[in-house]
């Protein structure tokens, strides 16, 4: 009983630990993306405030329960194995109906408890300077502050990721204003896997590095058996 209380003690503090590392984990990074529409100003501005289109549009994404100025989000992605899962509140902080500019922040956690996302996003409706019919363009820019799990693969990787879902938004926001059903299934289904979104230099490095971490795992499991069976 007292070795086994033991092992639990010392297994509950490594698990602290690891907890502790991850969470000291961080990647800040700037986005600014500009999607070009085929709508009027006032058309885009109604559907990029209305946070069921956003999360219509958004690869992995499903909104939740209404809040006030805003609402309840999730959004899931997988990176090889490692899947993420974080759940989150998105609230317009600031919104000029005469500008067409808003600001929204978002502030969600990995439901594993292996860290967070924060980011705030101003966007901007404008007619752009040389335009034949209607026609807008959708301005945004973002601070995100990334901790835990998915910092640790770094900012060059987390960037190319981030780029390519905004391109993936904005090809579906762009379908949306044409009128096609647009369908985002891997919110309801399947996790997107990021994997297939970042060049394959750098995925054969993310795998390695997973490899790496559950060889370690496994080796470290295996020795903690092997003393638990000598005692």
């Amino acid at each position: 009983m007292h070795r086994l209380h033991i092992y639990q003690t010392g297994y509950a503090a490594s698990v602290a630990v690891r907890q502790l590392r991850c969470r000291l984990w961080r990647t800040m990074m700037h986005f600014r993306f500009e999607v070009p529409l085929e709508v009027s100003v006032d058309e885009a501005w109604a559907g990029v405030t209305d946070l069921a289109v956003l999360a219509t549009c958004f690869p992995g994404a499903q909104l939740g329960a209404p809040t006030e100025n805003g609402g309840r989000g999730s959004v899931t992605i997988s990176l090889g194995p490692i899947r993420f899962e974080y759940d989150g509140d998105v609230v317009f902080v600031a919104k000029d109906e005469g500008e067409h500019k808003a600001v929204i922040d978002i502030a969600a956690s990995d439901k594993s408890g292996g860290g967070s996302v924060s980011a705030r996003i101003a966007l901007a409706v404008q007619r752009p300077r040389v335009a034949e019919g209607p026609s807008s363009v959708l301005t945004l820019e973002a601070d995100v502050d990334v901790s835990g799990r998915a910092a640790q693969f770094g900012r060059g990787m987390l960037e190319d990721v981030a780029h390519t879902l905004l391109s993936n938004f904005a090809r579906r926001l762009e379908a949306y204003y044409r009128g096609e059903q647009v369908d985002n299934g891997a919110a309801s289904t399947d996790s997107l896997n990021a994997l297939s979104l970042i060049p394959k230099k750098q995925a054969a490095i993310a795998v390695a590095g997973v490899l790496a971490v559950v060889l370690v795992g496994t080796l470290v499991y295996r020795s903690m058996a092997s003393s638990r069976a000598r005692r």
